[in-house]
């Protein structure tokens, strides 16, 4: 059993690091820059933040200055201007299948749909740079099989649900560009399911669980070897198809922590 790494993961300087970032970006940017909210069919939308009935939906996420305008930004629809990361992508709503257009950049995304939000695009990648967060509600699955890339934070509400049920954040890509993952759900009944190999990362990204329930596989994939994170649970549980998935470690076990 490896020795738990005390120095790893500073909340107090995550937050000031990003903090100082907040400050730079609105001092040196544009106003359009801030949350901006999908609709795959760019009509529809009003109010700031807009009503669920009139966002959302399926559509093509693309950086180019020629993409679909599916933005609304509070008064109007735009093109998505996060190439330098610096945009919130509010995805509310209906869910359905966004295809990337290439490779995008944001500092977070946002999930309020009442149903699955699917990333469906294999070869292109949503880069969330070195503070990135994604905040899930929850209650539907949502599914990534875009890549993803930067050190990111993934965050759930709601604690309650079954571990029969689907609904839990599910990634299908080889995300060998996360450097590092942290998992802070609200309670362990918040799930993700991890359907690669590399699903948080190559050989060696360090992966922390403070809270929530990671699932190696579900029950009708083959059988996957994870790569070998720096893995620690500190208050997660790990949930593994023991005999068929594979953890090739190192795996410390702090605070409140379990295997099952």
């Amino acid at each position: 059993m490896k020795s738990q790494k005390t120095n790893r993961f500073n909340p107090l300087l995550v937050t000031i690091t990003s903090c100082a970032a907040l400050i730079c970006h609105f001092t040196a940017t544009s106003a359009s820059a801030g949350i901006l909210y999908w609709d795959g069919n760019n009509t529809g939308a009003s109010g700031n933040p807009p009503t669920a009935s009139g966002v959302g939906g399926a559509g093509a996420w693309a950086p180019a200055a020629d993409a679909t305008p599916n933005w609304w930004n509070g008064t109007a629809y735009q093109l998505w201007n996060g190439a330098g990361g610096q945009d919130v992508a509010d995805f509310r709503g209906t869910g359905g299948a966004v295809t990337l257009g290439g490779n995008v950049a944001a500092t977070k995304l946002n999930f309020l749909a009442t149903t699955g939000v699917n990333f469906s695009t294999a070869a292109s990648t949503i880069g969330l740079g070195s503070t990135g967060v994604i905040d899930f509600n929850d209650s539907v699955n949502h599914v990534f099989t875009s890549l993803l890339s930067g050190s990111i934070t993934l965050n759930a509400t709601g604690s309650t649900r079954s571990l029969a049920t689907s609904t839990h954040a599910t990634i299908n890509g080889n995300n060998i560009g996360l450097t590092s993952t942290v998992v802070n759900f609200a309670g362990n009944a918040n799930t993700i399911l991890l359907n690669h190999a590399g699903a948080l990362g190559a050989a060696g990204a360090d992966v922390k669980v403070t809270r929530g329930l990671i699932l190696l596989g579900n029950v009708i994939a083959a059988p996957i070897s994870y790569n070998a994170w720096d893995l620690e649970l500190n208050g997660g549980i790990l949930r593994a198809r023991f005999g068929i998935s594979t953890i090739n470690g190192p795996v410390t076990l702090t605070a409140n922590s379990s295997l099952m």
